[in-house]
């Protein structure tokens, strides 16, 4: 005995509604026709890959806009039929495909970069990346004074990293680092003036106060004249002296 069963597809169909019956799956498959529905639930197509490599920080200030990001798209069930990003399309060759992009920047402005592949099918993919703009902060240990380090920033205007050892992208004031003091140093950090002065400050574990704040001015490497806070100790001695700032 033969069973046929007929589906009647002339009706639209609401597939885009989550399963509800008890012991399957919930899941939306999509689908305006019952054979859609049954095709997908039974067969489900598989949507494609994006990939977007790039991004990262800058530092405010920065007159490089230019960035580069790689992306790969690969096809799942059915064949690409757009890739975009950042709203520019890209040509689809295959099913597979790989590629750089070079995007641009505003001045200052955070960039998230968006890649999206379409199939035949409708179904999507996505991968981001983004860029974001951050100020310096500078710290380190130095034999210079505090009146001779103030005087060589705000008079000869050396950049702040000829004169403070280390730095790096931040948006707070918050540092936590181990300090090389060995025959005697002063502990120094500079973040912008915007950030204020510190909530809390410690040495290891313990509350420090032994530290002296000081509006100045530096000159970035890119030439710009910036208000930053200087924070500094007395004179340190030891291998290893742990200054927390506290956001």
């Amino acid at each position: 005995m033969e069973i046929v069963i007929k589906i009647d597809d002339s009706a639209d169909f609401d597939s885009d509604r989550p399963t509800t019956r008890s012991g399957i799956p919930v899941v939306t498959i999509g689908g305006k026709t019952v054979s859609e529905f049954l095709e997908g639930y039974f067969y489900p197509g598989k949507p494609p890959v994006a990939l977007l490599i790039g991004g990262g920080e800058k530092e405010i200030g920065n007159p490089d806009l230019d960035v580069n990001l790689y992306w790969s798209v690969t096809e799942g069930s059915e064949p690409i039929t757009s890739i975009d990003i950042d709203g520019q399309s890209i040509p689809v060759t295959g099913g597979s495909q790989t590629g750089t992009f070079a995007g641009r920047l505003v001045q200052d402005e955070d960039k998230t970069f968006l890649l999206t592949v379409t199939d035949k099918a409708g179904k999507t993919a996505q991968a981001s990346v983004s860029v974001n703009w951050k100020q310096a902060n500078y710290y380190g240990a130095s034999f210079l004074t505090p009146v001779d380090l103030i005087n060589r920033l705000t008079i000869k205007k050396d950049y702040a990293e000829e004169l403070i050892s280390d730095k790096h992208l931040a948006s707070s004031k918050a540092e936590n680092h181990d300090y090389n003091c060995t025959g005697g140093k002063y502990i120094y950090i500079l973040y912008p003036a915007s950030y204020g002065n510190p909530q809390s400050v410690k040495n290891g574990s313990f509350d420090f106060s032994s530290y002296t704040m000081t509006d100045v001015t530096i000159t970035d490497e890119f030439g710009i004249i910036r208000a930053y806070k200087l924070f500094n100790t007395g004179y340190q001695t030891g291998s290893s002296v742990n200054i927390n700032i506290i956001n």
